[in-house]
């Protein structure tokens, strides 16, 4: 679990502050050097909207998060089921 950093490390990257995206995704790395490989599953757990969650994985791979799970196919889209 990497703690709160991975949304001041998000939100910097979605404001174009570059270092202190990297800063914080510094933090991140420091408490989970693996993160990326399984932030998808983290972000779930958290019981994040699948839309959301490839928001933050798209901007913390802008701030240079490592790992599988850090590119919009590798999170998949909610099957809608119909009524």
């Amino acid at each position: 679990m990497a703690g709160a950093w991975y949304l001041v490390a998000m939100a910097a990257a979605r404001l174009g502050l570059q270092q202190g995206a990297e800063a914080a995704l510094d933090a991140v790395l420091l408490i989970d050097p693996n993160y990326g490989d399984h932030i998808v599953a983290d972000l779930t757990l958290r019981n994040l909207h699948p839309d959301l969650i490839r928001v933050v994985a798209d901007e913390l791979r802008k701030a240079g998060l490592p790992g599988s799970e850090t590119t919009s196919p590798a999170i998949a889209r909610p099957a809608l089921h119909a009524v």
